[in-house]
């Protein structure tokens, strides 16, 4: 969820599930903090930045929209039945009515980025300006879930319980974040863990649970098999709030306890163009924790 004052706008932290592998328990946790702002253009096209975020731009935006009628419909609802069953993995999802408009509005990816990606050097930078390797990154993305998913992380205080699930929110924290809010969510499902990070990494299922989603690809998967590169679009309904779109390196790890981290952060903020009339979303941290417990059951934290 992200809401907002026109630079950084309170944004959300996300909490997950955890689930038992196979024959044991799970619990799992999740926590994030998410700003929106909009993308500086260069300076030396001033005439395509003005172009870009005018509100004819935004207008067009709605416009194609206009498609999305078929949401909610019999078929669209026996389309999303059938791939959120299916077994299948994918790399990408358009919302009906919406792929022949983001695909030929949407900058291409720089293929001069997509090629250096594997190098060991190469700086991606962070939502925050800050340069690091993908490894640097990874690692990053999992020590800060490690530090605030820890019950003995201070500031932490319960908001409400709703079916088993707790809010708690960091109001320090969420200052620190320029007001976006930062809170942990925490609860127990029945589902296998693995299961849980193979929904988390299907663009499609994804895409399908979240009416909002115009499209999410995994444009770039690392050679390690466990972390990749993702642009998405959301819009909105309520004009004149700007679509958003957003850039994140995900990345999951298996620790020694048998708990599984997976977690997201926005990376190439400036390297990948934004779509134009949009405004950049910003995950700061978006994480989840999946602890194994004994008895078969799953803890969200």
């Amino acid at each position: 969820p992200c809401a907002s004052p026109p630079r950084f706008p309170p944004g959300g932290v996300a909490a997950a599930a955890s689930g038992g592998g196979t024959g044991g328990g799970g619990g799992g946790c999740a926590l994030g903090a998410l700003q929106t702002w909009a993308a500086p253009e260069p300076e030396s096209d001033a005439m395509a930045s003005k172009r870009m975020t005018s509100p004819w731009r935004w207008f067009q935006n709605y416009l194609a929209q206009v498609p999305l009628q078929f949401v909610g419909s019999t078929e669209y609802e026996a389309n999303r039945e059938e791939a959120l069953k299916s077994p299948a993995r994918t790399f990408s999802y358009f919302k009906p009515g919406l792929r022949n408009y983001i695909t030929k509005t949407k900058p291409s990816y720089p293929s001069r980025v997509l090629a250096k990606l594997d190098y060991p050097n190469y700086k991606v930078d962070r939502w925050n300006g800050e340069l690091l390797s993908v490894a640097a990154l990874k690692d990053m993305i999992f020590a800060d879930l490690l530090k605030f998913s820890a019950p003995e992380y201070p500031g932490f205080e319960p908001i409400d319980e709703i079916d088993g699930i707790s809010y708690e929110r960091n109001e320090a924290l969420a200052e620190r974040a320029n007001g976006a809010a930062f809170f942990r969510l925490k609860g127990k499902l029945q589902i296998p863990v693995k299961l849980v990070l193979a929904l988390l990494q299907d663009p499609t299922k994804l895409g399908y649970s979240d009416v909002t989603v115009g499209a999410l690809d995994q444009f770039k998967l690392f050679k390690d098999g466990q972390s990749f590169a993702a642009y998405s679009v959301a819009f909105s309904f309520t004009p004149p709030i700007a679509w958003r779109d957003e850039v994140d390196i995900c990345a999951w790890r298996e620790e020694v306890d048998g708990s599984y981290l997976y977690g997201c952060e926005s990376a190439l903020v400036k390297a990948i163009p934004l779509l134009p009339g949009a405004v950049r979303s910003i995950a700061s941290i978006f994480s989840w924790k999946f602890v194994p417990v004994d008895g078969g059951a799953s803890i969200d934290t």
